[in-house]
């Protein structure tokens, strides 16, 4: 039994992962070919640190994080959804403290969102000109 547990662990892990990899490259390819077929005034406003940095940062949030995340909340929210039910067919009255629990956290939800995708575009802005300067290094 243990060993048939093992198994389809793994052949879940590599589907999910391969999963993984095959979307990570279709988004690769579908955002390359829209930064090409962009009219040439993008590559005079934006400087090409910044266009360097996207691919290289985002592709890697994309590759490492976004599979490693996804499987977590996969398996800690299944986890917790089972444990509101148990606790919530146990004890009836608790679905009365969830709706406002429920309602806080969508607000401190949202504000973190928000305050998470401000840091990142600012840690974004804030590496562009390494990388312009590695690019413009590189070509002499």
């Amino acid at each position: 039994m243990t060993i048939l547990f093992v198994v389809l662990l793994l052949v879940g892990g590599l589907v999910f992962y391969q999963s993984a990899l095959t979307a990570s490259t279709r988004i690769h390819n579908t955002v390359f070919k829209i930064v090409l077929g962009t009219k040439l005034s993008f590559f005079d406003t934006t400087p090409i640190g910044r266009i360097v940095n996207r691919f290289s940062n985002d592709m890697d949030q994309i590759d490492d994080a976004l599979a490693d995340a996804l499987e977590n909340s996969l398996y800690y929210g299944s986890q917790v959804m089972g444990t509101i039910v148990l606790v919530c067919v146990i004890f009836p009255y608790f679905l009365v403290a969830m709706i406002p629990l429920g309602f806080i956290y969508h607000k401190v939800q949202t504000y973190f969102r928000k305050t998470s995708r401000e840091l990142k575009r600012l840690d974004s802005i804030s590496r562009s000109p390494i990388y312009a300067h590695l690019s413009t290094t590189l070509q002499g």
